[in-house]
């Protein structure tokens, strides 16, 4: 069959969109409706003039046009295709898959159909239909372009299925190798999988091919991010921002490196920055109110939060990051709602716990039987398992599972009827929470926390052990603690060097004993600090600590544990925290209402332990010198 002139021009502009020509393409087609190929028929000036009104953005007149010219040649799919992309940039969804349903059925091998077809489906938020039209679509694909192939990743990670977007990602970065577009695709997938590493390879490979583009160096500063590879990753940030300095993402990820750094007033301005840029950038003023609300400036945080809630409702980690804010401010009404989203935040997703009977609800206990579960660290257990005796007081029967470090203690809370420290032992019972979710079913406020110290109570035995062990340790003595879990997210604020505690051991008549297990503990080697090590005598159950804190006079320690232990045993400590603290020792008061013989040393200023440790010195070295061994007056500021 012999072929017009327009038919060639057609053809050739679908060979140039298989091999990624896109302008080529265009000069191609627009060459075509220049072309009439039947003399009698004006459909292909119609469809002329609807091309060049489409090509100055006006979808609109463009529209009549093309429905006439397509009355007069319906067969033709490329129109089809054009009236789809005027439905389409006029937002009528729905109307442009419609018509490029058509154009596939005119066309069924056409790749670019299909691939049209798929994204009207995503601008609805049909991803399966999406999904459908991009595979028939890669049955007739050439290779020649990663189009389709990211398109359906795109497609596979919005329905969550990550393995098959990743596999495909990889398949494409091995058919694809020079496609930066591929590498950055493969790259995203790979840090959401929880792989930075592997990111941040695919993310070097993209800045490789495509070293002037500043969105590759910005993924690239991001995952370098992930893994605290802040020099790296500021590095990064500021050659996309070289490269385009109106590039918002770039600038959003030099604020959340900096901040990460501890260096908030530059973190600050970059973040407004990405605002200036893209005044709705949900992700950028969550990370800016974060910012703010560490440095003190809660209440301009605050509103950021509610903006970014504005434009993202469902953004769980600025929901719970909003929560910490609330909870730090006492207005426990607003935040221990917000607070239940934490199950959904990076770090804690997956680690909810279900069993076939229901949450709690708040609704009443009475003749039911409860499952407590521990969630978190060891100090939020010996916090939150207070409430346990509340419930007892409502008439449940409660039930608390922890780890077997805590199983002894636990079992002097009173109202406790079980505490199971297996996994897998046959229990029954009615509902469950965890326990850090009864503040906000029991309605709990500032003002109405129990604290009926001691709620703990080490054993007799161990007691007495611990006194015949300290017998001949003479002087004022303060058991100490330094270091909390490296893993903890917040563990650079909270934690000290060794070193920081030596205005401590020079004040006379006092002696130190460590109490720090675990990392840390390697510090006591190479200190020239007079310390009595008893951490490394400790068993390893909480019990057994306790038994030890219960024959001292006085515990000063960091954040972590040991302080939430001392409290609930109603022995006198002093915690020191730092300035960006943590929610529950509220602010601006040197005491708390979880446990009323704390008293909270806090940093004036953010990383500065020396002042700290000087206050904390010097009221030592008041109350040593005034109070004999065993009965110390406490005092905190």
């Amino acid at each position: 069959m012999q072929l017009n002139l327009h038919e060639v021009l057609n053809r050739l502009a679908e060979e140039a969109f298989r091999a990624g020509r896109a302008d080529l393409a265009g000069d191609l087609l627009r060459q075509a409706v220049r072309t009439p190929h039947h003399p009698a028929d004006d459909a292909e000036r119609l469809y002329t003039e609807a091309i060049r009104l489409l090509n100055a953005d006006d979808p609109r007149a463009a529209e009549p046009l093309l429905r006439q010219a397509l009355q007069r040649r319906p067969d033709v799919p490329a129109w089809h295709e054009a009236l789809g992309v005027i439905f389409a940039k006029q937002s009528r969804f729905g109307e442009a898959a419609a018509t490029f349903r058509v154009a596939v059925r005119l066309a069924p091998t056409s790749p670019r159909g299909w691939h049209n077809l798929a994204m009207a489906h995503q601008d609805l938020q049909q991803w399966p239909a999406a999904e459908a039209a991009l595979r028939e679509g890669l049955k007739h694909d050439d290779g020649t372009t990663p189009t389709l192939h990211l398109a359906l990743i795109h497609a596979w990670n919005e329905l969550k299925k990550s393995a098959e977007a990743i596999e495909l990602a990889q398949a494409a970065s091995l058919k694809f190798p020079t496609s930066a577009a591929v590498w950055t695709a493969l790259g995203i997938l790979l840090s959401k999988s929880k792989t930075p590493e592997e990111s941040i390879a695919a993310f070097q490979r993209a800045v490789k091919l495509e070293p002037t583009v500043a969105e590759a160096h910005s993924n690239l500063a991001a995952a370098l991010g992930k893994l605290k590879r802040w020099p790296e990753s500021e590095t990064a940030c500021l050659e996309a921002i070289r490269l385009n300095p109106a590039h918002a993402m770039a600038w959003g990820n030099l604020g959340n490196c900096l901040r990460d750094q501890g260096r908030y007033s530059e973190a600050e301005p970059a973040l407004r920055e990405t605002l200036r840029l893209n005044p709705t950038d949900a992700d950028a003023a969550g990370n800016l109110a974060l910012t703010l609300a560490t440095v003190g400036q809660h209440t301009e945080g605050l509103t950021w939060y509610d903006r970014s809630l504005q434009w993202k409702p469902a953004n769980a980690e600025v929901r719970f990051n909003r929560s910490l804010t609330r909870l730090a401010l006492g207005d426990f009404e607003n935040g221990w709602p917000d607070y239940e989203t934490r199950w959904e935040t990076e770090q804690l997703l997956g680690n909810k716990r279900t069993f076939p009977v229901p949450l709690w609800d708040g609704s009443s206990l009475t003749g039911k039987t409860i499952l407590l579960h521990c969630e978190q660290g060891a100090g939020d257990t010996i916090q939150f398992v207070r409430f346990a005796t509340v419930l007892a007081e409502r008439g449940a029967t409660v039930l608390v599972q922890t780890t077997p470090a805590l199983a002894t203690l636990l079992r002097t809370v009173p109202g406790i009827t079980r505490v199971i420290d297996e996994p897998r032992a046959e229990v029954t019972f009615h509902c469950h929470s965890p326990l850090m979710s009864l503040p906000y079913r029991l309605g709990v406020r500032v003002e109405t926390i129990p604290a009926p110290v001691p709620y703990l109570v080490a054993p007799v035995d161990l007691v007495g052990k611990w006194r015949e062990r300290l017998r001949s340790v003479t002087g004022f003595k303060v058991g100490i603690a330094w270091q909390g879990n490296p893993k903890h997210i917040g563990d650079r604020w909270r934690s000290v060097p060794l070193a920081q505690f030596a205005p401590l051991g020079e004040i006379p008549g006092v002696t130190l004993c460590s109490l720090q297990m675990g990392p840390g503990q390697e510090q006591l080697e190479d200190s020239p600090m007079r310390i009595l090590d008893l951490g490394s005598e400790i068993t390893g159950d909480f019990a057994d600590t306790g038994a030890l804190i219960a024959n001292l006079d006085l515990v000063i320690a960091v954040d972590t544990s040991v302080v939430h232990l001392a409290g609930a045993l109603g022995r006198p400590v002093w915690s020191a925290i730092a300035f960006n603290s943590d929610w529950r020792w509220l602010k601006g008061r040197d005491d708390t209402p979880w446990y009323p013989t704390m008293r909270l040393f806090r940093q004036r200023k953010l990383g500065d332990w020396d002042e700290l440790f000087a206050r904390v010195a010097s009221q030592l070295s008041s109350i040593s010198r005034t109070s004999p061994s065993r009965n110390a007056a406490v005092g905190g500021s």
